[in-house]
C-alpha cells in the first residue's frame, strides 16, 4: 500500500496480463546490488560483474572482477546509498513472498553490473565497460556473461558528451537491446548523458500528483516520464514522504536490510525498464525500434499536458508511463498486430 506509484500507472491491472519472465534479462548498471532478502530470487549474481577499474574507488579491495555485490559507496560518513539495490528492487523485487514491497516485473532476471563506486560516482570508461559486459561484448574482465541483457537500466548520468559512448549505445541498439537512462536531477534543460543520446530512452520524473518533480531535468531529449516521487511532501497522508519505496540497507555496509523512500529520475527509469521487461515477456520479439514507435504513437503513456497523445513536450516526453496500455499493446503485437509507423516530431 505504500507503493502509490504502481496504481498510478495502472500496474496492478497490467499484472493481470503479464507478471514477467526469467527469460528476460535487465542489466542494472549502477553501484552493484547487495544481497537483500527481497532481491534474492530475481537477481542473478552469476551474470554480474564489477567493472570499476580503480581499487581505491571500488571500495571492495580490488579492481575489475566478476563480483557485482555492492559493498556500500560510503556516500556519507554514516551511510551508503545502496543505490543499485534500490533500483533493482523497483525493477524486480521478489513479490508475493510475504515481505517488503513488489517489483514491477515479478519474475525478471536482474543482471547486476558495478560501474559506480565511492560516493556513487563513476568514470565514463568504467560505465562503458559495464555496458559492454551487459551486451556480451569484449570487456576488461576477459570474459562475457552467460547471456546478454535484453534491457539496460542506467540510473546515472552527467553533462559530459562522449563520442565513444554514443557509438557504443548505437551498437547496443543495433543488437536489439533497449537502453533506458535517467534524465537527471538538475531542474534544468542542460543535456545529461547517457540519457540524451538519440538511441537512449530518457526518463524524467513525476510526483504523486502527476506533475514534473521539482528536481527533474527536462528538455528536448526527454522521451517519457515515470514516477520518481518527492520525499519532501506527504500529500497522501500515509506518514511517509511521497518517494519511491524499494529495497535498501541501513548503515555503511550491507548488514541490516531495510526499505527506504528515495526520489529522483534514478527511481523513475527503473519503472520504465520494469514495464519494458513485462512487455518483452509478453512479446519476446519486441525490438527497441518497435518500443520507440509505440511510445511516439502514444500507446505506452498517458498525456499529462492535454496536447495530444502523440505530441511530445520537454517535461514528459510522450507522456507518463501507463503499464496497462503498454501491456495491452504488447499483447496485441504478440497476437500478430502491426507495429505503428515511427513518427517524425
Amino acid at each position: 500500500p505504500l507503493q502509490w506509484h504502481y496504481p498510478q500507472m495502472q500496474l496492478p491491472e497490467a499484472w493481470d496480463i503479464q507478471t514477467g519472465s526469467n527469460d528476460v534479462v535487465v542489466a542494472v548498471i549502477d553501484t552493484g546490488v547487495a544481497d537483500h532478502p527481497d532481491n534474492r530470487v530475481n537477481v542473478d549474481f552469476d551474470l554480474g560483474a564489477d567493472l570499476i577499474s580503480s581499487r581505491l574507488f571500488s571500495l571492495d579491495g580490488d579492481g575489475v572482477d566478476l563480483d557485482a555485490h555492492d559493498p556500500g559507496d560510503r556516500e556519507t560518513a554514516l551511510s551508503s546509498s545502496f543505490h543499485g539495490t534500490h533500483v533493482a528492487g523497483t525493477i524486480g523485487a521478489d513479490t508475493n513472498n510475504g515481505q517488503g514491497g513488489s517489483g514491477v516485473a515479478w519474475d525478471v532476471t536482474v543482471m547486476p553490473v558495478r560501474a559506480l563506486g565511492r560516493g556513487g560516482a563513476g568514470s565514463t570508461f568504467d560505465i562503458n565497460q559495464g555496458i559492454r559486459w551487459a551486451a556480451g561484448l569484449e570487456n576488461d574482465t576477459g570474459t562475457v556473461p552467460g547471456r546478454a541483457a535484453d534491457i539496460m537500466n542506467l540510473s546515472l548520468g552527467g553533462p559530459g558528451y562522449s563520442v565513444a559512448q554514443e557509438a557504443l549505445i548505437n551498437e547496443v541498439y543495433e543488437m536489439g537491446i533497449l537502453f533506458i537512462a535517467s534524465a537527471g536531477n538538475e531542474d534544468n534543460d542542460i543535456l545529461q548523458y547517457p540519457a540524451s543520446y538519440d538511441r537512449a530512452i530518457s526518463v524524467s520524473a513525476t510526483t504523486i500528483t502527476d506533475r514534473l518533480a521539482p528536481y527533474s531535468s527536462f528538455g528536448a531529449m526527454v522521451d517519457i516520464a515515470a514516477p520518481g516521487g518527492d520525499t519532501g511532501k506527504d500529500l497522501n497522508g500515509d506518514g511517509y514522504g511521497d518517494g519511491i519505496l524499494s529495497n535498501n540497507f541501513l548503515g555503511l555496509e550491507p548488514t541490516t536490510p531495510d526499505y527506504e523512500f528515495f526520489n529522483g529520475t534514478s527511481m523513475a527509469a527503473p519503472h520504465v525498464a520494469g514495464v519494458a521487461a513485462l512487455m518483452k515477456a509478453e512479446y519476446p520479439d519486441m525490438t527497441p525500434a518497435e518500443f520507440e514507435a509505440a511510445l511516439e504513437a502514444g500507446l505506452l503513456t498517458v498525456d499529462l499536458m492535454e496536447d495530444g497523445p502523440t505530441v511530445r513536450n520537454d517535461s514528459f516526453g510522450y507522456g507518463r508511463l501507463d503499464a496497462l496500455k503498454a501491456l495491452q499493446w504488447a499483447r496485441e503485437m504478440a497476437g500478430g498486430g502491426e507495429p505503428p509507423a515511427a513518427l517524425s516530431v
